[in-house]
């Protein structure tokens, strides 16, 4: 654990700091998220957007909406930077890159979801702006953790923007429900997230020398039953203990990646109490903190954009009671 904590340059935290974090995690959204489970009032997801001249029109301008600048790079990039939708031969995944050289962020992306779309052009901006910032390759981007709250924090700003009327994908029903999906990814990602991260922990920092398939089995039984206790009942036995040799793609090939989303989820929901406060200051503290790349510590980071870093207890309810009260909202 400490050699695997030090190879992903956490300096920003503790492994007692992420154990602590998952406790709250525990007592404070797995409730919740229960309780959503349990009245079955989750939402479907918005419509595909299968077009990607509509994805692509619909993305800039909402960032135009967002800050004009992020509209300006996004236009920027659509004639050779820029390659949405899915066909024959083209890697299923989404992604965001960045070419040095010509100083420009690329997208690849393949899903017609439009979420998923705003958050990788998250990746895109901080890439450019911290780039453009510090013209060093050692210094652009962020630690993890920050790169994660970026991304999924420009797919909140765009709420608002989701409308036709404002520019966006959806129909104001639809508008709806794309947000709320958002929401409940917020939700179910914290909670999935860390039971992963959790379960990892006993894998590479508690699990005796001697362990055994079954014991792994037992152990990844009990932490899903912890976080997750709606997943698993109409599961065999068999089935719910195995389910960490599937579909888990951190667990050997990332080891302790997974929390970069849990700990940016809760920082985009502590983001989305600032946009309700004032929202042209929190977008500002926004785009300053990207342009500082990798050149101060994760806590400095978050501080700059206006979030508190290390989470405490208070601040991890604030953040889920803020993400549960939105999804709500929108039922």
């Amino acid at each position: 654990m400490a050699y695997r904590w030090r190879e992903l340059n956490r300096l920003g935290y503790s492994i007692e700091e992420c154990q602590s974090f998952h406790r709250v995690v525990e007592q404070v959204a797995v409730p919740l998220v229960a309780q959503l489970h349990a009245a079955n009032i989750l939402s479907a997801a918005p419509p595909a957007i299968s077009d990607p001249a509509l994805l692509s029109n619909g993305a800039e301008n909402i960032l135009t909406h967002i800050d004009p600048t992020f509209g300006t790079l996004f236009h920027s990039m659509r004639t050779d930077y820029l390659d949405l939708g899915s066909r024959v031969g083209k890697a299923d995944v989404n992604e965001a890159w960045f070419f040095p050289r010509v100083g420009m962020p690329y997208m690849h992306v393949a899903s017609p979801n439009a979420a998923t779309l705003l958050h990788e052009s998250g990746h895109a901006m901080h890439f450019y702006r911290s780039f453009q910032a510090q013209q060093s390759l050692w210094n652009f981007g962020a630690p993890e953790e920050f790169q994660e709250f970026v991304a999924i924090g420009m797919d909140m700003l765009g709420w608002p923007y989701y409308d036709q009327a404002m520019g966006g994908f959806y129909t104001a029903t639809e508008s709806r429900a794309g947000c709320q999906s958002v929401l409940r990814f917020y939700l179910e990602g914290l909670v999935e997230g860390v039971m992963e991260d959790a379960f990892e922990h006993w894998v590479y920092g508690q699990a005796p020398e001697d362990v055994t398939p079954a014991d792994i089995d037992a152990k990844w039984l009990e932490v899903k039953q912890r976080f997750m206790p709606w997943d698993t009942p109409d599961a065999s036995a068999e089935e719910a203990m195995t389910g960490w040799q599937r579909g888990n793609w951190s667990l050997f090939r990332l080891p302790l990646y997974t929390i970069t989303y849990p700990i940016a989820i809760v920082g985009v929901c502590q983001l989305g109490v600032q946009v309700q406060q004032d929202r042209q200051r929190a977008v500002d503290n926004y785009k300053a903190a990207l342009s500082l790349g990798n050149t101060e510590t994760l806590s400095e980071l978050f501080r700059i954009a206006g979030v508190t870093f290390p989470f405490t207890e208070h601040a991890i309810e604030a953040a889920v009671q803020f993400a549960h009260e939105q999804y709500v909202k929108r039922i």
